[in-house]
């Protein structure tokens, strides 16, 4: 298996290769992103480590090009010490190459996700970046609190112990004076919660044959859930989606069969059929 895999690498390269300059030619948005996800796919492949392989291959995973631009447009220039809760690691990886001076806390209770994330960090000689096996309620704040918080698609798929609502409360909490908490979901038409068959993150309990895996917001659930509990209004709010009704649930679809080759053509999925 692992052998046809490989005999696969050179056609998936160049497929990869395309999508990504097609993409890049109509100035997606998060580029550098993706460029940057590349580099640190070739440094993990010098340094022997086969897992770079998946991130030259797919740099930006689908929503994060939005999602990671947003995130950095949103960020306050002044912002010091930062706190990322469970974000897809590129955005930190980013931010940390980017500017030496800011100080970044990620943390992640998935211990084999935020291992992961610490040796990438150490490849790449990014000594401003902290990881730590945590859960979001024993993250203790710097004196003063965060400068910066962001969790990249995250309270979504909280549920348990405590759920979105109480999470936003904490994130909050964790903020210091002037502070900025940035937080993605997915947005439908309608709320709704979906279930899976597979316990993605490990910790959900099943339910009904199935485990929670997280919800979608309307702009009314996102008010409810994600504002009310903070009494407090966004200062910045931004929209994005598919073109065509259903074609992004079409696409998780056709990932969860395919896999690799559904989303070694993301560039050109976003740039074709997002907005």
């Amino acid at each position: 298996m692992k052998g046809q895999k490989f005999l696969k690498l050179p056609r998936r390269y160049w497929q990869a290769q395309r999508a990504f300059d097609y993409a890049s030619q109509q100035r997606v948005v998060g580029q550098e992103f993706g460029q940057f996800g590349k580099k640190v796919g070739w440094t993990l492949i010098r340094r022997r480590r086969l897992s770079g392989i998946n991130w030259v291959l797919v740099p930006v995973s689908i929503t994060r090009y939005f999602e990671f631009a947003f995130v950095k447009a949103s960020m306050l220039p002044s912002a010091q010490d930062c706190l990322d809760v469970s974000s897809p690691a590129l955005y930190s990886l980013y931010l940390a190459n980017e500017n030496a001076n800011v100080k970044i806390h990620m943390v992640n209770p998935d211990i084999n996700d935020i291992e992961t994330t610490a040796v990438i960090a150490d490849v790449m000689n990014l000594s401003n970046i902290k990881t730590e096996n945590l859960a979001l309620h024993k993250v203790l704040p710097p004196t003063g609190g965060y400068d910066c918080i962001y969790s990249i698609s995250v309270v979504e798929h909280i549920a348990g112990e405590y759920d979105d609502r109480q999470s936003i409360q904490m994130l909050y909490d964790l903020l210091g004076k002037g502070g900025r908490l940035i937080v993605t979901v997915p947005v439908d038409r309608h709320y709704w919660v979906e279930y899976r068959d597979v316990n993605h993150y490990g910790t959900q309990t099943k339910r009904d044959e199935k485990y929670f895996f997280q919800r979608f917001y309307d702009q009314q659930a996102i008010w409810e859930r994600l504002l009310n509990p903070i009494d407090c209004e966004p200062t910045h709010v931004c929209w994005f989606g598919e073109k065509v009704n259903g074609r992004f649930r079409n696409y998780i679809q056709r990932w969860l069969k395919e896999g690799l080759d559904c989303t070694i053509e993301d560039p050109r999925e976003i740039v074709d059929h997002y907005q």
